[in-house]
């Protein structure tokens, strides 16, 4: 996920930028076991919301999920929506 990251020229800038951050937490958490409630995990839902949808959407879907990842809350699984018909 992360390696492909370099060989992506169809990611804009802000994109670039959001999916290094995310890959530097997961290479930062590496080893350790994952707080997540959901699957997928919430920094692999980021990911893929933020490849699938774009900087903007995938942001305020990344928000929304963490917003859902607490304890006591909800869990199972959650993917990342469809994108939008014409989009």
């Amino acid at each position: 996920m992360c390696a492909d990251l370099a060989t992506a020229p169809e990611h804009t800038a802000a994109q670039r930028l959001m999916l290094r951050a995310i890959c530097f937490y997961q290479t930062a958490r590496e080893g350790r076991p994952s707080p997540c409630r959901f699957w997928p995990t919430c920094s692999h839902y980021g990911y893929e919301a933020i490849e699938t949808h774009g900087a903007a959407r995938g942001l305020w879907l990344t928000v929304r999920r963490l917003s859902r990842c607490r304890p006591f809350g909800p869990s199972g699984v959650d993917p990342v929506p469809d994108p939008r018909p014409g989009r």
